[in-house]
């Protein structure tokens, strides 16, 4: 059973040792006490024998001489009044001279025991039978034999049964006592001493749990040491120490967590300006190959404007003409659009984004583009569903970055021509590591035929600035960017080498559903 307090296990406990203490000092004095009861019943019966050998002074020192009736009448009287329970006289020839209560139950024990006296001619003291004593059961019975001696001879012996039950019962009448006695004193006792512990111990501990229930993190607060310089007074400088400890801490903790707040908060513009300058150099990548993909239609509005200044054109051709016009500036117009689109400042908006027609949009900007000259492009969208939860622009600046380092591998190789770049989605499933769930999950590939990645390059891809590009054709900033986009959003990005040629980047995104995004 649990006790709840302190002071009450106390007591318990100390009520537990002193009532143990007591019950031992109980039995251990009750069996002193039997023991100094039997050696006095013993020494009684020494004396009771003396008076028989005492009142036998006819007793004939020949053979087969009779004990008077007048002694023999002597002897009993002395017997019963002594509380023997049975008791016996025999000659040195075995001969009976007397004999009290002949049918006891120890009677057969006397037959053994006198005769045994008188051979060895000493005293001898037995115990025999079984009853119920004051703690378990113990010997009923106390038998002693003497033998009778004159002038050094021994001219017979004498033995007597004595009850043992009549020093039991005043034992057990003691300890009827001693159960008052027991209770009085376990309650005083028990009182006392929780008192006087609780004096030395409770009391001062309940003080430093008040003092300590009232610090607060924020004040100045000192623990007042005890007046003994016991354990208490110890434990009230320790715990001044730690408290004064615990404060310096605080105080040190909440500048840390302020310049890692502040550290957080410079990175996250970090990784915004690594974005930007990432897309800003891709612009400008694309604003290249755009220049020359409006310039052709330019020239074609331009012809059909000059077309049009004729006066004799006849109406049917000069709508032709005019459709023909309209139909290359709306293919300005898309161009244009799509580098706006592409260059737009990038939102922190999360929001449902297919990812197949992201990389369709993409493959319609990248195409036409001269360092796409030589490479076929191909798209595989087999996943049927391909919802992640993401910023769009981000999520079509990381596969641009992915579909324009391909091309560069490509474009590194000494035989340039015929390069493919191949680009996959999928729907799989992955398991998750913390929780052990199986996640579904959209896998996208993008393959190439390009020079492919050195196994000591492999590993440092993914770390900013890194990058195997002459100088000034790249700032190693693509699949570091790349990299942090995927990771914010729950995902990740591997790497590896073809079997034949080239290299594969996969990117694993969750899928809308289960989206979980990381703060």
């Amino acid at each position: 059973m649990f006790f709840h307090g302190l002071k009450i296990n106390i007591a318990v406990q100390l009520a537990i040792l002193i009532a143990m203490g007591m019950i031992l000092i109980h039995m251990a004095m009750i069996t002193v006490f039997q023991e100094m009861l039997t050696h006095s019943l013993v020494s009684k019966a020494d004396l009771l024998a003396e008076l028989i050998i005492s009142q036998l002074p006819d007793a004939p020192n020949k053979k087969n001489a009779p004990v008077s009736l007048k002694t023999l009448d002597r002897i009993r009287e002395v017997m019963a009044e002594s509380d023997v329970e049975c008791a016996s006289i025999i000659a040195d020839d075995g001969r009976p001279l007397f004999s009290l209560r002949p049918d006891c139950d120890a009677q057969g024990l006397l037959k053994r025991l006198v005769p045994l006296s008188m051979a060895e001619n000493k005293r001898q003291v037995r115990f025999s039978g079984e009853t119920w004593g004051v703690f378990w059961k113990q010997e009923e019975y106390l038998a002693i034999a003497w033998p009778l001696v004159n002038e050094n001879r021994t001219i017979g012996g004498t033995g007597m049964v004595l009850q043992l039950k009549g020093i039991y019962k005043a034992l057990r009448k003691v300890q009827g006592l001693f159960w008052s006695y027991f209770s009085i004193n376990l309650i005083l006792l028990t009182l006392a001493g929780l008192y006087q512990i609780s004096k030395i111990t409770v009391k001062p501990l309940n003080r430093l749990l008040d003092r300590a229930g009232q610090f607060r993190e924020e004040g100045d607060m000192a623990f007042a040491h005890e007046e003994d310089k016991n354990e208490f007074g110890k434990l009230s400088a320790a715990l001044n120490r730690i408290f004064m400890g615990i404060s310096r801490d605080k105080a040190a903790l909440k500048q840390t967590v302020q310049s890692l707040e502040n550290l957080n908060l410079e990175l996250k513009q970090t990784q915004k300006d690594m974005v930007r300058a990432e897309k800003l150099a891709s612009v400008g990548r694309l604003s290249s190959g755009i220049a020359h993909e409006i310039g052709n239609p330019i020239g074609i509005v331009l012809g059909y404007l000059n077309l049009l200044k004729e006066e004799n054109l006849p109406y049917g051709e000069r709508m032709d003409f005019i459709a023909r016009a309209q139909t290359e500036i709306h293919r300005i117009n898309t161009v244009v659009r799509q580098l706006l689109d592409f260059a737009k400042p990038a939102t922190d908006e999360i929001k449902p984004v297919p990812v197949n027609e992201i990389l369709s949009g993409l493959a319609d900007v990248i195409t036409p583009q001269p360092f796409m000259a030589r490479i076929r492009l191909s798209l595989k969208l087999s996943a049927v569903n391909d919802i992640v939860a993401g910023n769009p622009d981000s999520i079509r600046q990381v596969f641009f970055n992915l579909l324009i380092n391909a091309a560069d591998a490509i474009s590194s190789r000494e035989d340039h021509f015929n390069g493919s770049i191949d680009v996959s989605t999928e729907n799989i499933n992955i398991l998750d590591s913390e929780s052990g769930k199986t996640l579904p999950s959209l896998k996208i590939t993008v393959r190439d035929n390009g020079c492919g990645i050195t196994d000591e390059n492999l590993a440092n891809i993914f770390d900013p600035f890194f990058t195997t590009k002459d100088p000034g054709k790249g700032t190693g900033l693509g699949l570091s960017v790349s990299f942090m986009i995927v990771e914010n959003m729950g995902g990740k990005m591997e790497a590896e080498n073809n079997a034949d040629k080239g290299a594969s980047l996969y990117v694993l995104l969750p899928l809308h559903t289960d989206f979980n995004p990381k703060t």
